[in-house]
């Protein structure tokens, strides 16, 4: 069975802005405790295989822990270096190439489709005249949200190399009705990041693989991050879990479980936490004018919220700061959240090994445990200084 990354962009942000996840109080992590305890206390709760944190600053990791076991009917723990599948946090990635395309004058906010993929575009739907790459990034391109295994099925057969693929595809998504008025509603969709990551496939002539391995991967040294499920060559990592009646199913990397290639700038990367915290490094850094991976200037245009997020991350006010970014990803059998506080200096992960509701519950208390840690530690160095 071949599956897509189902999770919407900006699952966190309502649950996150308020005080807590449920009304009792047993659901707000206390700040006085520690990142592991508040993780064990979660898997214990919620009978999780695994969970695993990682705080980091622009200077490098400040908190990073794991607990649990990398496979539900095994004893191997979860080890910090461990790969997970972030499912469409990937999204943030296909965002960040972009930028870069954009800093180098490859490709331009306000670029329009048509422009750069005019063949693909020339039997479009009418109403999808004008799209452009901010559309696209924002949610407000008005593509259907192609989230379900039945909307996957109606694609037809994808011939060529990977680039041809998703231009094919390109080609087909504008063909089909609006899912919303393109440019005044904003709806999930990923076919928008598949859009997106064609057009940077076109202006730099790499395919997004490429252009994700050389600018992001091999610049950041993320040594474990690489596409589609870890584990495929048979080493032991955390393997995901399903919820099947009523308990946690391993799902096997190698199984029929898969997510297509040509959808990969949607959601199909893996990486370890110490390579997440690489990543929130970069930005971090980049934010504070320490760091080139991306200009201040481009930082503040994508982290600028337009109809509800921003340019490939969700964008809201939270934890008492005003810009606060975040996204979601799962592919049904891992769960992560991400939050950058740049502000704060703080960019947080938290993932579980594991999906379904209660575990989306525990990964969101979990994370709104370890921001408070966290934002009230940085707020005590800001009054000490």
């Amino acid at each position: 069975m071949t599956r897509i990354p189902k999770l919407a962009a900006i699952l966190a942000i309502s649950a996150l802005s308020v005080g807590c996840v449920q009304d009792s109080e047993e659901d707000c992590r206390s700040v006085a405790k520690s990142t592991k305890e508040i993780l064990r206390e979660a898997v214990a709760e919620y009978d999780i295989p695994g969970m695993g944190a990682v705080v980091a600053s622009s200077n490098g990791v400040l908190d990073l822990e794991v607990v649990g076991v990398r496979k539900i009917d095994g004893n191997i723990p979860l080890e910090t270096a461990d790969p997970f599948h972030i499912g469409s946090v990937a999204k943030t990635f296909t965002a960040t190439i972009i930028a870069q395309l954009v800093e180098s004058s490859m490709l331009e906010w306000e670029t329009p489709v048509a422009d750069v993929l005019p063949e693909s575009m020339q039997f479009a739907h009418s109403a999808f005249k004008g799209v452009t790459l901010s559309h696209l990034l924002s949610h407000e391109a008005g593509l259907q949200p192609m989230e379900e295994d039945a909307e996957l099925e109606q694609v037809p057969e994808l011939t060529g190399d990977i680039r041809t693929q998703r231009r094919q595809f390109v080609q087909w998504i504008f063909q089909q009705m609006p899912a919303v008025t393109p440019f005044e509603e904003y709806r999930y969709s990923n076919a928008h990041f598949v859009v997106a990551a064609s057009m940077a496939e076109m202006v730099s002539d790499r395919s997004w693989e490429e252009l994700v391995e050389e600018h992001v991967f091999s610049t950041l040294n993320m040594q474990s991050a690489s596409f589609g499920w870890a584990g495929k060559s048979g080493e032991s990592v955390p393997w995901g879990h399903t919820f099947l009646d009523g308990a946690f199913s391993p799902v096997d990397p190698n199984g029929d479980y898969q997510l297509p290639q040509f959808f990969a700038p949607a959601g199909d990367i893996h990486a370890s936490l110490p390579d997440m915290a690489s990543y929130f490094q970069a930005y971090l850094a980049s934010w504070n004018t320490r760091g080139d991976f991306l200009k201040k200037d481009t930082l503040r245009h994508i982290l600028t919220r337009r109809l509800r997020s921003g340019l490939g991350w969700g964008v809201s006010s939270a934890f008492g700061y005003d810009t606060v970014a975040m996204y979601s990803g799962s592919a049904d059998t891992f769960l992560m959240i991400v939050v950058l506080i740049p502000d704060a200096d703080i960019g947080v992960a938290v993932v579980a090994n594991a999906y379904s509701e209660e575990v989306q519950a525990a990964v969101i208390a979990v994370l709104r445990g370890v921001v408070k840690l966290h934002t009230a530690r940085h707020e005590e160095n800001d009054t000490t200084h």
